[in-house]
């Protein structure tokens, strides 16, 4: 484990009250920047990722020029190592422009995109409760696709009480998400000795070597500047075409498809320097298996689609990919319950904590205690569980669904810990794979509604919470005093992300901006439900047994790991091997790592260490080129920029 991610910073200030406004202040521009470049300006994607390049990019330009600067001709406003810290922390917890449009465009469509061959009022209007979801009185939904009339308002009217009741839901789950990190983080931190190895990129950009220098310490590598000038040089050079299309550019950061043959899927050729940066600390088996199963499950898919397999009776379940997903769901579940068996011992002394705050049990460094965390656990969760019953959703449909969603964010938080993969998600939402376990049939059209209409994706969740706690054990602050700010950092930003993107959706029409969001996504979500009540089906065993399949698999992977040294193959590659994040960046995560594996023979742990400034240097050139091709769009091309950057 890095000794920078055991040791606290070296400063004199820490938790202070100008970081606190800077960080507030930064969520607002964050939000809005993010939401603006990639709905308004169709410039850069910038809200993606388990650490999105909206808030790496302001720590980037912190460190890089305004403390330099600072350091230069003001050295008393400088902002200390700590203070840095405190700042990123706070626009991570505040980050929700990534989901906060999606979350506008599942509310508005039900009734806007509602017509006569569709059928969409027939099948599932009258189970849609009015305190859920906007009404189109006034043709509200009409003027958030289509723009507002000249002189006219934005309807807050038909809103303000869907977003209300929302509200309290996201701010239930961001609770409950503390409480959960509160729960693990010790079991993950100091008795598994997990490498979080994405915490380490901020915290090594911001330890000082000395002081009174202008540079951080890993900057005044000169493997940095080397790794700063590749991706910056190329970039640079792509956005002179802008201005000149016949201009050659180097195509393979936008990527293609390479076909690999007659009825096999295509491998997506794209060279991000994002993936490589974070992925080159990563542990050199997660990297290795990720890219082999990735190629496994291709070829696998392209052998079904040539043999024509059928598993089962015809359903969306049917199509060759969702065959292969099923198998990495079965591999999921395996390790949420391998991860809270192994966490065994641990839960059972926060139990006891909890119980009798004279347990020897320590929870002094954690966000809150343990009977809080329990408690407060319970209580949300009681409180969600609630909503979505009076939403519509049945006890049944409830219970496999809080299940799932926990098993999966448990090992959603832990994997990226463990490996520090920069994307990361799962093949199939709780949502959907509840239904699929259940079956549609026997389902109530009011349930499948509900679980429909709940498919808010990107709600704050425990693995950037410890993260934050890990990074939060280098600053000499009270975690409860980060918990607080954590918490007005994620309010603060779910509100800016939702009043901006509602105000760009009924300023310019959300259907105007072409985005696949309010295009195609929040109607394909109805379309699917109205397709599961005209057809329903019920449990499919057949399917079902691939997921045991992936299950049993992925527990010999787990045993086999924990057994032998030797064995180079970490099941987290095989439950996402499939997955779309992992499609379009699998050239990269093997690129990253045949060059760690390179070092690692040449010269040992020791080289592959020593190599890191260049993997930073990479991050941060390509960060900050990313940011001068969004001002060359704001300027020269509004409205028509180009994606330099996409998850």
């Amino acid at each position: 484990m890095d000794s920078r991610l055991e040791q606290p910073l070296t400063s004199s200030r820490h938790f202070t009250a100008r970081a606190f406004l800077i960080g507030l202040a930064l969520i607002i521009l964050t939000n809005i920047w993010a939401t603006y470049s990639e709905y308004y300006m169709q410039s850069s994607i910038l809200g993606g990722g388990v650490v999105p390049m909206s808030i790496f990019m302001p720590l980037a330009i912190l460190v890089m020029v305004v403390n330099v600067l600072l350091k230069a001709m003001a050295p008393r406003w400088a902002l200390s190592a700590s203070e840095l810290i405190i700042v990123f922390i706070m626009c991570w917890a505040g980050n929700a422009a990534g989901w906060a449009a999606w979350f506008l465009a599942l509310m508005s469509a039900p009734y806007y995109f509602a017509t006569a061959e569709n059928e969409w009022a027939d099948y599932f209007h009258a189970y849609i409760p009015k305190w859920l979801v906007p009404a189109n009185e006034g043709n509200a939904m009409g003027f958030f696709y289509e723009g507002l009339p000249s002189g006219e308002s934005i309807p807050w009217a038909v809103w303000i009480t869907p977003l209300c009741w929302w509200f309290t839901f996201i701010v239930a789950g961001l609770i409950a998400s503390i409480c959960l990190a509160a729960v693990f983080r010790r079991q993950w931190t100091e008795r598994e000795r997990l490498i979080f190895p994405l915490a380490r990129v901020p915290v090594d950009m911001v330890t000082e070597a000395n002081p009174r220098g202008l540079l951080p310490f890993i900057m005044a590598n000169r493997l940095f500047w080397i790794g700063f000038s590749i991706p910056f040089i190329i970039l640079c050079w792509n956005i002179v075409g802008f201005f000149h299309p016949t201009f050659p550019a180097f195509e393979f950061i936008y990527g293609k498809w390479l076909r690999l043959g007659r009825a096999f899927p295509h491998l997506y050729n794209r060279i991000n320097f994002y993936v490589i940066g974070f992925g080159y600390l990563a542990p050199v088996d997660v990297l290795f298996s990720i890219w082999f199963f990735h190629i496994l499950a291709l070829v696998q898919i392209g052998i079904y689609n040539r043999l024509g397999v059928q598993v089962g009776p015809p359903s969306e379940w049917s199509n060759t990919w969702a065959l292969v997903n099923l198998q990495g769901c079965g591999g999921y579940i395996f390790l949420g319950l391998w991860f809270l068996w192994v966490s065994r011992r641990h839960l059972r002394d926060v139990l006891a904590k909890a119980w009798d705050p004279s347990h020897p049990a320590d929870d002094s460094q954690e966000f809150v205690s343990y009977r809080t965390a329990v408690v407060g656990f319970v209580v949300c969760l009681a409180y969600m569980l609630a909503f979505l019953y009076k939403a519509g959703m049945s006890m049944d449909i409830i219970a496999i669904y809080v299940v799932l969603a926990f098993l999966f964010t448990i090992v959603y938080a832990k994997v990226v810990a463990e490996s520090g993969l920069v994307f990361f998600g799962w093949a199939f939402s709780p949502q959907q794979f509840a239904i699929f376990c259940t079956g549609s049939a026997v389902l109530s059209p009011m349930s499948m509604t509900a679980t429909t209409v709940s498919w808010v994706r990107g709600l704050f969740g425990c693995c950037e919470l410890t993260h934050m706690a890990k990074m939060a054990d280098n600053v000499r602050t009270s975690k409860g005093k980060l918990a607080v700010a954590i918490c007005v950092a994620s309010i603060v930003g779910t509100i800016v992300s939702l009043w901006f993107a509602m105000h760009l959706a009924y300023r310019d029409g959300a259907y105007n901006t072409q985005h696949w969001t309010y295009i195609w996504g929040n109607r394909g979500s109805y379309q699917n439900l109205v397709g599961k009540l005209k057809t329903p089906v019920g449990p499919d065993w057949e399917k079902m047994s691939l997921v045991g399949i992936g299950g049993v698999f992925t527990g010999f992977l787990t045993f086999m790991r924990y057994r032998f040294t030797w064995w180079p193959l970490h099941p987290v590659g095989f439950t996402m091997a499939t997955m779309w994040i992992i499609r379009i960046s699998a050239v990269s995560i093997f690129i990253v790592w045949l060059f760690k594996s390179i070092f690692i023979r040449l010269g040992g742990l020791r080289l592959a260490k020593k190599a890191e400034p260049f993997f930073i240097g990479l991050l941060c050139g390509y960060t900050m080129a990313v940011a001068i091709g969004f001002v060359v769009d704001l300027i020269w091309f509004p409205m028509q920029g180009h994606r330099l950057y996409y998850p």
